[in-house]
């Protein structure tokens, strides 16, 4: 496959760079409403027409995060511009006085993908993206691989390791920025910091695993539309132990789940794409000048 042409990356780049946040924040507000019900103890449906916007804002969210996870076809630039961009929630991960700081700065108008970065939305889906974004490229310029073994090896690494980022990012998103909103205490958290560094690594090499098999984050998509499932039932959801239900239960209440399903059903599509466009053409055999002469 040619390398992706500067107008590729450049359109890409500022997609990845202005839609990817709108799209966490639809996805987010058009969630809140379950949310909002979870915490009001109540089992009664949201009016109807309240529920069909919100709905339709989170459809919208997902189809505009699919949307940039397709433009790796073109160019790695979006969604390694959106990996950029997973600096802000990041830093706020680890010093969670940064978080207070932009909810002071943010307009109302962007609160909710504000609101986005205290439940982990932000962070995982723009590190998630901005990994693939990588192993795009990666494809590009060393298509060869993932054969056999190694391709094995990813589809049985990749949902170990984002099983045990799963544990960790919560705990450190809990114990760090949560703790901090609730308390205001501004004394660095050093387990939460290692929890949350800990969990972006293995968030990242799940998903690099993808340039030598393709279709590792399929399982994991699988069991994030599985875990979202129960989130329908408040009961089942406070027998959970504090630390899970104050982030996962949220994460997965407001969408956060089905949203990184999305982006790894497409991602995977996508660098299947870039892997077979990539990989080099074998020989015509009808065609001799495609051998060497024997001498």
């Amino acid at each position: 496959m040619r390398n992706s042409s500067t107008t590729a990356r450049i359109v890409t780049g500022l997609i990845g760079l202005l839609v990817t946040p709108v799209a966490i924040g639809l996805v987010f507000f058009g969630g809140l409403i379950w949310l909002q019900r979870l915490g009001a103890l109540s089992q009664d449906m949201p009016p109807a027409d309240l529920l069909t916007v919100r709905v339709l804002l989170q459809l919208l969210g997902l189809l505009l995060l699919a949307g940039v996870v397709v433009t790796g076809i073109w160019s790695s630039a979006g969604l390694i511009a959106a990996g950029v961009l997973s600096l802000v929630p990041i830093a706020a991960a680890l010093f969670p006085a940064v978080l207070l700081e932009i909810y002071r700065a943010a307009p109302s108008a962007i609160r909710p993908a504000v609101d986005a970065l205290t439940y982990g939305h932000a962070l995982l889906l723009l590190v998630a993206m901005g990994a693939g974004g990588i192993a795009l490229a990666l494809a590009r310029r060393a298509p060869a691989g993932g054969e056999g073994g190694i391709g094995v090896l990813g589809l049985v690494l990749a949902p170990l390791l984002l099983a045990l980022s799963a544990w960790l990012l919560p705990t450190g998103l809990a114990s760090g920025q949560l703790e901090f909103l609730r308390t205001y205490r501004t004394e660095p958290q050093l387990l939460s910091i290692l929890a949350v560094l800990a969990g972006v690594a293995l968030l990242v090499t799940a998903v690099l695993l993808t340039r030598w098999s393709s279709w590792a984050l399929i399982l994991p998509a699988a069991l994030l539309l599985l875990g979202t499932v129960p989130t329908m039932v408040p009961e089942m959801l406070r027998m959970l132990p504090r630390d899970l239900y104050t982030i996962v239960v949220p994460l997965l209440v407001t969408g956060g789940g089905v949203a990184m399903a999305v982006v790894f059903v497409v991602h995977a599509f996508v660098i299947a794409k870039v892997r077979r466009s990539a990989a080099p053409a074998a020989p015509d055999a009808a065609d001799p000048a495609a051998y060497p002469v024997a001498a």
